[in-house]
């Protein structure tokens, strides 16, 4: 039938559309982007390798973290399941489209006499034709695969958003662990040096007769303990160095360098806790990853009811048919197909209930999710709001301290104080030093467990 040509060369153009690429890719972006629902990840322009060169720089914060986002394997891996969800969401389309099969067959029979066994009736056939196949109805399940497909997606690409955050989370708290090491390295130099110079001041004055040869042995005391305190603080720096290499996703022995001391920014975090918990629960990706499952499985029950529904096809072929090569005989055929459940053992109400209750399980799961980041976030706000106490009240310690030493050095120097009473002051100032460190570190890695409580990277 000459009039079907047309029609099965449309069908043939349409289907063909099924492997068009509909997404719009921007190549700008890397697995380090957080996912945007929309459209798909999209491919990187190169996978990272190598190392770095990091060698003898100077490292920010946001170093760090640009380095960290490309390198680390566990965003690679998120962003490549993400990306495997969004292909199944772009299959899921195919239903629409009509399917195009072509097919042909060579076939040689012949008939054998049963008396004599000779041939009689040899036969060639060759044949070729094209089919073309378009489901029209089937109780909206293609609709329902394509959002269950398209939530699977938004899913996995907010848990890739997530893991960035997680990622993040890390670095920041092992950069601010090797700032604290640093810090702690320095008024622990700072208290061998001011041990040395007790030091000498007790044998100058034990040495003209002015005081016992205890405060000169109470002096090589405290001057070991200050070694001992610096080994151990230079110890703490080389591992809190491999800590942000492994963060970053480097070898455990890249020598990392960050800036000799950093400003603490102590009102980074003043917000309200209630505009804190709504900003969670828009910004989270966790939340968020929840509530896309939340629609993969209703979806998985639209697709379950489905079922019950009959389902509708339009078939077609159109080809040729000979006894020789070319075939010129021509034949088609063109009809529509009806197909509806009847019985099926009670496999599809149970299938429904099934979905009925993942989606009940979603939804509780997403409650209970969206009590854990209140939660995190309402301990994280008065952390940062402990923190910042803690700092006010170490810098005045620390101000005490410093003029309780100057105070026992004047003493000693005239002859009313003790090496004790000196030695004791020392170690005071140095223990609020170190507090100071310590708080400093506190608000700092309280803030950063704040903003990713919060959602943000």
């Amino acid at each position: 039938m000459k009039t079907l040509l047309p029609w099965l060369a449309a069908a043939f153009l349409l289907a063909g559309c099924s492997g068009i690429d509909i997404w719009s890719v921007d190549e700008e972006t890397s697995p380090s982007r957080p996912y945007r629902p929309g459209a798909p990840p999209p491919l990187p322009r190169a996978r990272a390798s190598g190392t770095p060169d990091v060698e003898g720089k100077v490292l920010a914060l946001e170093d760090c973290l640009h380095i960290a986002l490309r390198r680390n394997a566990e965003a690679r891996a998120s962003w490549h399941a993400s990306r495997a969800a969004a292909a199944r969401a772009g299959a899921s389309r195919a239903g629409f489209f009509p399917s195009l099969t072509a097919s042909g067959s060579l076939r040689r029979s012949d008939t054998v006499s049963p008396a004599t066994g000779a041939s009689l009736s040899p036969r060639t056939e060759f044949a070729g034709s094209l089919g073309v196949s378009l489901l029209v109805f089937d109780g909206l399940g293609r609709w329902a695969s394509v959002a269950a497909a398209n939530a699977e997606r938004d899913e996995l690409g907010f848990r890739h958003s997530a893991t960035l955050s997680d990622i993040v989370l890390r670095v920041k708290e092992a950069y601010f662990g090797l700032l604290a090491a640093k810090d702690l390295l320095a008024a622990m130099e700072a208290a061998r040096r001011q041990s040395q110079v007790l030091q000498a001041m007790a044998r100058a004055r034990h040495e003209n007769g002015l005081v016992p040869r205890g405060d000169v042995l109470r002096a090589d005391t405290n001057l070991a303990e200050a070694d001992l305190h610096l080994t151990r603080a230079r110890n703490s720096v080389h591992t809190a160095r491999g800590r942000l290499a492994v963060a970053m996703g480097l070898p455990v022995d890249t020598g990392l360098r960050v800036p000799a001391s950093v400003p603490v920014a102590a009102d980074r975090t003043r917000r309200e806790v209630a505009a804190l918990l709504g900003a969670a629960a828009r910004q989270r990706p966790e939340l968020r990853a929840a509530l896309a499952g939340v629609k993969k499985e209703q979806a998985g029950l639209d697709r379950a009811r489905a079922a019950w529904w009959p389902t509708v096809t339009i078939e077609g072929t159109y080809g040729y048919r000979d006894d020789v090569f070319l075939p010129r005989q021509d034949e088609w055929s063109l009809g529509v197909g009806f197909r509806a459940p009847v019985f099926s053992g009670f496999g599809t109400g149970y299938g429904v209930r099934e979905a009925r209750a993942r989606v009940a399980e979603a939804e509780a799961r997403l409650e209970s999710l969206l009590r854990q980041v209140e939660f995190a976030v309402w301990t994280r706000f008065h952390e940062v709001a402990d923190a910042l106490g803690s700092l006010r009240a170490s810098k005045a310690l620390m101000a005490s301290a410093t003029e309780s030493v100057l105070a026992a050095e004047e003493e000693y120097k005239n002859g009313a104080g003790s090496m004790p009473d000196l030695i004791a002051a020392q170690a005071k100032r140095t223990a609020a030093r170190a507090a100071v460190v310590r708080v400093s570190l506190d608000l700092r890695l309280a803030g950063a467990r704040l903003e990713h409580a919060v959602g943000g990277r």
